[in-house]
């Protein structure tokens, strides 16, 4: 990557330069320590915004508080079309379903654990124990 003044790092690096760099570093540097979850799976940065910061900042703009970059498929690329400014809530519901989250489908409606428990009144604690700990079908741990 080759330096450029771009005035996102004057008085300390700003939270845009910082997310910026984080994603190229974790996608295109295999001694990144997040590169294993990145880069090592296919995923990149398109050339536009590998090229210059300000190419990611006239795409994307500077990155509001209180929320981080996100893909909106998590398999796909960082570019334009695949990326918003998210919270770490909405980050948490996207993430890969092997990652931390649990998806239960009812009649064709997929929602999170956590979602489940709001729409049903069942508390989160009792519904993920009736999935991780007693094995329930989504229909028990429902109580549908």
């Amino acid at each position: 990557m080759r330096y450029e003044k771009h005035g996102y790092a004057t008085g300390g690096v700003s939270s845009t330069y910082s997310r910026w760099y984080a994603m190229i570093d974790r996608c295109h540097n295999p001694k990144s320590f997040s590169y294993r979850y990145y880069g090592a799976r296919g995923i990149t940065v398109c050339a536009h915004w590998r090229k210059s910061i300000k190419n990611f900042v006239a795409d994307m703009g500077e990155a509001p508080k209180g929320k981080t970059l996100d893909r909106i498929d998590n398999n796909g690329p960082y570019n334009k079309k695949n990326c918003r400014w998210a919270t770490r809530k909405e980050q948490r519901a996207n993430q890969r379903p092997y990652a931390n989250t649990t998806y239960l489908t009812h009649k064709g409606e997929k929602k999170t654990l956590k979602e489940w428990a709001k729409a049903t009144g069942i508390p989160y604690v009792t519904l993920h124990a009736r999935v991780h700990r007693y094995g329930y079908s989504t229909e028990k741990a429902l109580g549908l």
